[in-house]
C-alpha cells in the first residue's frame, strides 16, 4: 500500500504477478490481455479494494478524465420525471467509473455555455439537430456518441446507440390486433426525437397495411406526466374515443393511466394502454401496464464503453452504430 493506505496498482500487480501495464489493460478492457487473465486481475482489484486514481491518470495522459452526458431536457422541463433518462445515466455512470472517468450532467438549454475545454468526450441522449452542443463539438474535435438517432439535417455522422423502435411498434400493434383493439392512437411529441419520428412512422406505415387511418394525438410542450393526462382526457371526451392508445414515453404513459383511473373506464376490457418505454411504475400500477422494454441501463453502459473507445482509440476507425433489440412485457393493461 501506498504511505496514505490505499491500495495502488503496483499492489495489484504484485498481487496478481503480473506488470501494472497488464493490469491497467485488463481493468481498463484495453491491450492484449487473454480473458483468464483479465478476469483474475478483475478479482483481485476487488478483493484489495483497488479504485483507480482518477488524477494521477489525468497526469498521464493529459486528459481530464471528464465525460459529460446531455439530457434533453432540464429538470425544470420534467426531463428527470423519465425513468428511462435516470436508468440510463445510471448505466453511464457506472460504465464511466469502471473506465476512471468522472460523469457530468447538463441539460440541453445550458449545452450553449457549458465550458468543454476540460471534457474528454460527450454523449447525447435524444439528439436534435440543433443542438448548440453539436457544433461546438465538431468544432473542438471533442468525440460523441449519441443515444439515438442524430437527425441527418445535423449534417454529421456521430456514433450512436440505438434501439429498434420500428420493430418494437409494429410488434406493440400485432399484440393489440391479437386481443381485438381496432382504434389505436398514438400518443407522442412533436420534437423531432428519435424516438418519437421512428415511432411515428412504424405505426402509420402498419396502419396502413391494414388499411385504416393512422391516428396521432400531439401533446404540446414536454412529454410529461400532466401533458400526457390532459390529452388523455380529451381522448376519452371524443364521441368515438379510441379503443388502445400508445404513449412514447413513460412519463405520457403515466398520465394517460391517471386518467383512465379518473374516468372510470375499464382497463383493458374498453381501453388498452402500452408504453414504448417501460419502467417499474408502471410494472407496479394497479393495472401493470405493458411496456416495451428497451434496457436502458445497458444502453447507457454501452453509450459511455463506445465515448471512451473513440477518446482512447490510437488510431482512427469508421463510425459505427450500435442498434439494440427490445422486448414487448405483456401485461393486464392489454390482456383481454
Amino acid at each position: 500500500m501506498s504511505k496514505f493506505g490505499k491500495v495502488t496498482i503496483q499492489d495489484v500487480s504484485q498481487r496478481a504477478r503480473v506488470s501494472a501495464t497488464t493490469v491497467s489493460h485488463a481493468l481498463n478492457g484495453r491491450g492484449r490481455v487473454g480473458a483468464e487473465t483479465r478476469e483474475r486481475i478483475i478479482k483481485v482489484a476487488e478483493e484489495m479494494g483497488y479504485r483507480a486514481n482518477p488524477v494521477a491518470r489525468a497526469l498521464k495522459t493529459g486528459r481530464a478524465m471528464t465525460l459529460m452526458a446531455e439530457l434533453p431536457q432540464t429538470a425544470e422541463e420534467s426531463g428527470l420525471d423519465s425513468a428511462f433518462l435516470r436508468d440510463v445515466l445510471v448505466g453511464a455512470a457506472e460504465s464511466a467509473v469502471e473506465s476512471g472517468y468522472v460523469l457530468a450532467i447538463t441539460g440541453r438549454s445550458h449545452a450553449g455555455t457549458h465550458p468543454l475545454s476540460p471534457l474528454d468526450g460527450a454523449l447525447i441522449v435524444d439528439p436534435v439537430a440543433d443542438d448548440p452542443l453539436i457544433e461546438t463539438a465538431a468544432k473542438l474535435g471533442l468525440p460523441l456518441v449519441t443515444v439515438s438517432r442524430l437527425p441527418a439535417e445535423a449534417g454529421l455522422k456521430v456514433p450512436a446507440i440505438i434501439s429498434d423502435y420500428g420493430a418494437g411498434m409494429r410488434e406493440i400493434l400485432d399484440h393489440l390486433e391479437s386481443q381485438h383493439y381496432r382504434r389505436p392512437v398514438l400518443l407522442s411529441t412533436r420534437r423531432g426525437f428519435d424516438f418519437a419520428v421512428t415511432s411515428a412512422e412504424s405505426f402509420k406505415e402498419w396502419m396502413a397495411e391494414k388499411g385504416r387511418e393512422p391516428k396521432i394525438r400531439y401533446v404540446s410542450g414536454a412529454p410529461s406526466v400532466s401533458n400526457g393526462h390532459t390529452a388523455m382526457l380529451a381522448l376519452l371526451a371524443q364521441r368515438h374515443p379510441p379503443d388502445a392508445v400508445i404513449a412514447t414515453t413513460e412519463p405520457l404513459a403515466m398520465g394517460a393511466y391517471q386518467a383512465v383511473q379518473e374516468t372510470d373506464r375499464g382497463m383493458p376490457e374498453e381501453i388498452g394502454l402500452v408504453a414504448v418505454v417501460d419502467s417499474e411504475r408502471l410494472k407496479t400500477a394497479a393495472v401493470p401496464v405493458t411496456a416495451l422494454d428497451l434496457f436502458p441501463t445497458d444502453i447507457g453502459r454501452r453509450a459511455v464503453a463506445l465515448l471512451v473507445e473513440q477518446i482512447e482509440s490510437e488510431k482512427p476507425h469508421s463510425v459505427e452504430s450500435v442498434e439494440l433489440p427490445t422486448q414487448l412485457n405483456l401485461r393486464a393493461s392489454t390482456t383481454r
